[in-house]
This record gives C-alpha cells, structure tokens and sequence, in this order.
C-alpha cells in the first residue's frame, strides 16, 4: 500500500496523457473484487505477505482481464543453511495444507513457475539481480 508508488505512477501517466484508474490497498483486500477486472496488476515486494502463493497467484491472475498484464517484483531466498531446514519445513506445510507457517522469501524462479501454471500469453522472469524476482506476465487474450 504505496502512495509513494501510486504518484509515481500517476505523473508518469499524465506526463505521457494516459488515462488510469488507481486503487490503493493491502493484499487481504484485493479479493473484493469481480474476476478479470484489470488492465493491469501491480505486486512489488509485498508477495511473501500472502497467506498462500499458489491461491494468490491465482487470484492475481483471476483478475486480469483477457490479454492483461501482471507485474510481480519479490526478494528471493538467501542461502542461509540455518534457516533452510525451517524454510523447507514451511514449503512442505504450505504445499499439504495451503498456509504458510512462516513467512519466508521463496528460491529464485518460484513466482515464475507459479505464473507459468496458469494461461499465459507469454511470461518474462529477470533475475539479474541477486535476491530480486521480477515476473512479467500477459493472460491470453480469449
């Protein structure tokens, strides 16, 4: 819930005449809204908040209109061994029961696979950042 980001985007739009329509708002309050509603979906290091990746990457992408765009940017996972067997554990749980135990940053490529499940146009991952996912993806167009 970024006003910071909002103005952003709206002085680049009205600098390049670009008519939007903005909404503000958490995670937990994108379900009000009716299936394939947007042009546009904007998700920027707010994704390990969810209470279920593979739900809400189904719900991002349920409100896409046809031919739409999703644009998920998230931190990735450290390498850190201490905490491994406690992410693994959460992964485990999470895949048999659909909730997260503990919130933790997911490997490199994962929101990727998860869009890449659904009906794609196409789909553009950049990972030339280390600990950053960028994921770029179009709902084919019915």
């Amino acid at each position: 819930a970024s006003r910071n980001f909002m103005a952003i985007a709206q002085r680049h739009a009205a600098a390049n005449g670009v008519m939007i329509d903005y909404d503000l708002g958490r995670l937990e309050d994108v379900t009000r809204y009716a299936p394939q509603a947007f042009d546009l979906v904007f998700c920027r290091v707010s994704w390990y908040f969810n209470t279920c990746d593979i739900k809400f990457a189904a719900l991002l992408f349920g409100l896409l209109k046809s031919g739409g765009v999703g644009y998920v940017s998230t931190h990735t996972r450290d390498c850190d061994l201490r905490r491994l067997w406690l992410q693994r554990l959460s992964d485990v749980f999470e895949a048999v029961l659909g909730i997260k135990l503990i919130i933790f940053h997911k490997p490199q490529g994962y929101v990727t696979s998860l869009f890449s499940r659904l009906a794609v146009q196409e789909i553009r991952a950049d990972m030339a950042v280390q600990g950053l996912e960028r994921v770029l993806f179009r709902r084919k167009a019915s």
